[in-house]
């Protein structure tokens, strides 16, 4: 028989131990709170360095030093843009060159009649040697004219029934009232000046030549087909380009009452500047174009490219600008070191180590340049040859469907190809828009920006 002294013992110890298991469940739930309390700490401190760095640079630029406020784009863009002196006065006197091949008007001023005889002696003046001359530019409005093209019929006097009629002109398009001068001008309004048709139709209005947008829209991407031939040759020959320059930039495209986003990428080697609609990001549209193809692609660290330059494809090429450019390899071996010590020292989310861990993930492909004296140390050709589709994104909003997008890409191919080659893009379109139609598939290449001269030159 067990006393009610044992009975009480045992109940102590059954407390004691009910309350030890209590205390560590306790313990535990401090030290977890302890650690989520810390890791939110952590987290709310790198979210007020990330507010403070912000505030300072926002500081700086507004308030602080001129010396340290960042420059506007413009004054940017005008300071990359200065020339030295010896560049400048032979733009000034290209410029000159221009301007004298212009159409010459002249016009001649008499001396007013009352001023034609001498005060001295009331006789008659006469001329002396050659007029004084001084010369104006003055800006005349576009001037479209209505041509009407009168066909010639020959009869036999004697045979009634044998007519000949004198051929029709060349046309664009049959049927159509609009020649290749007026269509290549549609073309790079939009394409070269980001001139969006409807703006384009109230100018034709102010001139006298009022036309339908839905007749304009479908000019162009007649155009468009009627090219497909030049612009097909032009990604023949960028795929085979030793050295490509890539880049991309967002799109909207208008589908079913909603605008969705696609991309137009450029691809560029040599003269060629050639553009690409795809609806998507994915690296099937870099791949379908250089997929397997030897050589090198400059492009920045985006994975699309990844495909492009895997073990069977291109070198991958780096661009510096996304990275402080230096000069030199020596200079590069010692900032990869200082890349290197730094990295440990900095929160891993923060600019410093987001730009450090960029770089060093990049270094081969950003310091390709070195071993390849041809090929440039930034992107940034391929990224100024975007800032026409952004300011098209800006004016006309959106594409009107995924086709017309790819029409857009096709022609503004063409125009900013020209453009690069020096060439006026209305006049090289109104006479490729003819004689892309007749010529022969085996040589296309005379018909390319690159080799183009007008017919008969």
């Amino acid at each position: 028989m067990v006393s009610s002294s044992d009975d009480s013992s045992v109940d102590w110890r059954a407390e004691a131990h009910r309350w030890r298991a209590e205390t560590l469940r306790l313990q535990e739930l401090v030290t977890k709170l302890t650690m989520q309390h810390a890791e939110q700490i952590e987290l709310l401190q790198q979210r007020v360095s990330q507010l403070e760095r912000d505030n300072e640079q926002l500081r700086r630029q507004l308030l602080g030093p001129t010396s340290e406020k960042m420059p506007p784009i413009g004054s940017e863009v005008r300071r990359k843009q200065r020339r030295s002196k010896k560049d400048g006065k032979a733009e000034r006197r290209a410029r000159a060159a221009a301007r004298r091949t212009l159409q010459t008007e002249r016009i001649f001023h008499p001396v007013p009649d009352d001023q034609r005889s001498c005060p001295q002696c009331n006789g008659d003046l006469v001329a002396l040697g050659k007029p004084e001359e001084s010369v104006e530019y003055e800006f005349v409005p576009a001037r479209f004219v209505r041509r009407v093209h009168q066909r010639e019929k020959l009869c036999c006097p004697c045979c009634n029934d044998h007519i000949v009629l004198a051929p029709a002109p060349p046309k664009v398009i049959d049927k159509s009232q609009y020649g290749p001068g007026f269509i290549g001008q549609l073309v790079t309004a939009k394409c070269a000046d980001a001139l969006p048709l409807y703006r384009q139709a109230k100018q034709l209005a102010r001139d006298g030549v009022p036309i339908a947008r839905s007749t304009m829209t479908d000019l162009f991407h007649r155009a468009a087909e009627i090219l497909m031939p030049i612009y097909a040759r032009m990604l023949v020959l960028i795929r085979q380009g030793r050295r490509v320059l890539a880049d991309e930039t967002s799109f909207r495209v208008q589908d079913k009452g909603q605008c969705r986003r696609g991309f137009i990428w450029t691809f560029i080697t040599g003269g060629l500047v050639a553009y690409l609609y795809s609806p998507d990001r994915s690296g099937e549209t870099p791949n379908k174009l250089l997929g397997g193809s030897p050589g090198i692609l400059l492009c920045d660290g985006y994975t699309g490219y990844n495909k492009v330059c895997d073990v069977d494809g291109r070198d991958r090429a780096g661009c510096l600008a996304h990275m402080r450019r230096q000069r030199t390899k020596p200079i590069l071996e010692g900032f990869k070191q200082w890349l290197l010590e730094q990295k440990p020292l900095h929160p891993p989310k923060s600019p410093i180590a987001t730009a450090i861990g960029y770089a060093l993930n990049q270094w081969d492909p950003l310091t390709a340049f070195l071993d390849d004296p041809g090929l440039p140390p930034d992107n940034n050709e391929s990224e100024r040859r975007l800032r026409l589709i952004a300011l098209g994104r800006k004016n006309y909003l959106f594409a009107g469907h995924d086709l017309g997008a790819h029409n857009l890409a096709v022609l503004m191919s063409l125009v900013v190809s020209c453009e690069t080659n020096d060439i006026n893009p209305q006049r090289y379109l109104a006479d490729v828009l003819l004689r892309v139609q007749d010529h022969p598939d085996k040589r296309i290449d005379e018909l390319l920006p690159t080799n183009w001269s007008p017919l008969g030159a």
